[in-house]
Parts: C-alpha cells; structure tokens; sequence
C-alpha cells in the first residue's frame, strides 16, 4: 500500500543534506530567469494562458505520480476560471478535479501560511 508524504512518522519536520540541493537550485533559479525574461517579452494574456498551462500540467503530472488520473481539459478549465483567464467554454468538472485545483492554487498563493493535516483536508 502506497504512503503518502503526510503519513510519513517525521511529517512536517524534513531533513535534507544542502551539498547536494546547491547545484541542482542553483541551475532551476538560473532556467526560472530565462522564463521570466521571456515572459516579460509576451502580452499580459499570454502570460495568463502560459500559467494556466504550467499549472494544470503540473497538478496532472503531480497526481500521475500518485497512480490517480486527472483530466487535463477539465484542470486547465478549472484553474482558468478560478484565475479569472479568458478560456474557450467552460468544462464540468467533478469534485476530484476541483478538490485539487484548491489544493494547488492554496498551495501556489499561500506560501507564507503553515502547512497542517488541517489545510491539506480543507480542500476535499
């Protein structure tokens, strides 16, 4: 049976070895300077559809990860809506889906608050 990072014993309280994360940050900070200096170059609304992008195939690809599949159209509708996106027609989406796009945009806009058993629920 699959655990998840929150059943973990030692959940919240990580431990990882800095040596090993410097390379590997220093080069993701350096490709989130190219992507911005290429956003800044294109419209407001293409910036808008190029997030939406990146966020529904993140929360797809997060939840494959998990054996559990989500419908990207529906995702991509969802996130779009609940960010105010200009989007071709609304798609019903069902509870999974919305559960999850709470979770992610909670997650993506609230990095400053506590991450707790409750606000992971709060979502579902």
């Amino acid at each position: 049976m699959a655990i998840y990072i929150h059943q973990l014993t030692d959940w919240p309280r990580f431990t990882w070895q800095a040596e090993k994360l410097i390379k590997p940050l220093a080069e993701a900070r350096s490709w989130h300077g190219r992507v911005q200096g290429g956003m800044a170059a294109v419209g407001l609304l293409e910036r808008s559809h190029t997030t939406v992008d990146a966020l529904s195939l993140d929360l797809v690809q997060s939840f494959n990860i998990e054996g559990e599949q989500l419908d990207r159209i529906q995702v991509r509708s969802s996130i779009a809506q609940r960010l105010g996106v200009p989007r071709p027609a609304s798609v019903a989406t069902g509870r999974s889906v919305e559960g999850a796009v709470a979770m992610l945009l909670d997650a993506t806009q609230n990095t400053a608050a506590p991450l707790t058993v409750d606000r992971l629920y709060e979502c579902w």
